[in-house]
């Protein structure tokens, strides 16, 4: 299986963008970079780079031979940090680089080797080989919907390259059930599933952000038929889930489960 590293240079000039881009597409790296407006690091600036993310990583991921391992690679200041996160966690993983960088030719190839000293680090790899339905299904489980707060910020702090994985609190308030059952979560249960082409995807909120939320968890991708199935012994009815959107949906009937996508996305079965 060959990997095809996704860089994407958030709030990084033009200028720096054209001197690193061939050195970054001569590793095998596709680069996914918007020009920023005169209105500066906007809705519409990340509106626009998550737009050009999702056509790249879409792209690779139609191959069966190849996997994603992306990066974001920001140099936003720290006031945009918030907004950027809402396009891009956790479906990518965060490298910052100093403000000197932002705007600076001079500095692109120390740039570049500062990239590929993230996706080399131990750091990096030890969840990049991991994030799959087969290894560990905790690191794909729906953020908004866990009801576990413990999770997000631990999702952060993976997202952010400074842990790879669950602290022992966290271990306890996920718990893996026995024969394979999947996951338990304050009294919800979600098990895994790679669907076969005759189910429906369940794609609720169609924006490029949700879709790319669906595609890579922290820079990887994830195949597009995967899910959960999450219920409840004591009965969904009267819950309140959330789509990838934040649209929150009570649930008025009693069906057997919920088919979830790792961006939050469900429908009733």
């Amino acid at each position: 299986m060959t990997v095809r590293r996704l860089i994407v240079l958030s709030g990084i000039s033009t200028r720096v963008a054209d001197k690193i881009g061939p050195s970054l597409r001569s590793m095998g790296g596709d680069v996914a970079f918007v020009k920023i407006g005169s209105d500066g690091l906007t809705s519409d600036y990340f509106d626009r780079l998550v737009d050009r993310t999702l056509s790249l990583a879409g792209r690779a991921s139609q191959s069966l031979s190849s996997k994603i391992f992306g990066l974001l690679v920001s140099a936003v200041p720290s006031g945009s940090e918030s907004l950027e996160a809402d396009y891009f966690f956790p479906a990518m993983r965060r490298i910052g680089v100093p403000p000197e960088y932002r705007n600076d030719p001079n500095r692109a190839q120390a740039l570049v080797r500062l990239i590929m000293q993230a996706f080399a680090s131990d750091i990096y790899q030890t969840v990049a080989k991991v994030v799959a339905p087969q290894e560990d299904e905790r690191l794909l489980l729906p953020v908004r919907n866990s009801g576990v707060d413990r999770l997000e910020r631990q999702f952060r702090e993976i997202y952010h390259m400074r842990q790879t994985g669950f602290t022992r609190r966290l271990t306890r308030e996920v718990v893996r059930m026995k024969k394979g059952r999947g996951l338990r979560m304050r009294g919800l249960d979600f098990k895994s599933a790679v669907n076969n082409g005759t189910h429906p995807i369940r794609r609720c909120t169609g924006t490029p952000t949700c879709d790319l939320k669906a595609l890579l968890r922290f820079g990887v991708s994830v195949v597009d038929r995967f899910e959960f199935d999450v219920s409840c012994e004591s009965g969904l009815n009267g819950k309140t889930f959330y789509l990838c959107d934040g649209t929150p949906v009570r649930i008025s009937a009693s069906p057997s489960h919920l088919n979830m996508r790792l961006n939050d996305d469900f429908m009733a079965a």
